[in-house]
């Protein structure tokens, strides 16, 4: 479930724009055609983590391709051993951003997403309806962006929508009084 949350996390970060930070010092950065240019203090950066988290050259030809047994670094897998403050990011991959500025609700958000999985999986099954299951290979199918990341209906104008089958499982995990 970790590898699967993290690579849901890569793919389709909520935050698909990253963050803003403003630069302290002057600093010079290696622009497109190879030259140092200068960007000096005050600048606004911006670290958007939909192109960084779908970059061939940090995570290889597959790059978007849902694939939750790809080889994360330690520091980009929950380490099971309680969440505290800890925050899985890299230089590749930030899905709560860096450092002190990082998502206060990043550990809860965690939590929560494995609660509601182990609560909706325990009673039902889920398939992709068969609409959507034809576009899962279309290259022009995207998600939008409206500041969280969701995805677009394939049916109608709607800005989000994912269409899926919902089967309610058969035998149902019974508690013991």
């Amino acid at each position: 479930m970790t590898k699967c949350i993290t690579e849901t996390l890569r793919l389709w970060p909520a935050l698909a724009n990253g963050t803003y930070r403003e630069l302290e010092f002057d600093e010079k950065i290696r622009g497109i055609d190879g030259n140092l240019v200068n960007v000096p203090k005050g600048t606004y950066c911006q670290i958007i983590n939909w192109t960084r988290h779908r970059n061939k050259q940090l995570w290889g030809d597959d790059c978007n391709i849902f694939n939750p047994n790809r080889d994360f670094k330690d520091s980009e897998i929950w380490s099971y051993d309680g969440f505290g403050t800890y925050n899985i990011s890299s230089d590749r991959f930030s899905p709560f951003t860096y450092g002190p500025r990082n998502c206060i609700g990043k550990n809860f958000s965690h939590m929560e997403m494995r609660l509601i999985l182990l609560n909706i999986f325990k009673n039902y099954d889920f398939n992709l309806n068969k609409d959507q299951l034809m576009l899962t290979d279309y290259k022009k199918y995207k998600g939008i962006n409206l500041f969280t990341l969701g995805p677009q209906s394939i049916k109608n104008d709607e800005l989000l929508g994912m269409y899926v089958d919902i089967i309610p499982r058969k035998s149902k995990i019974k508690k013991k009084i």
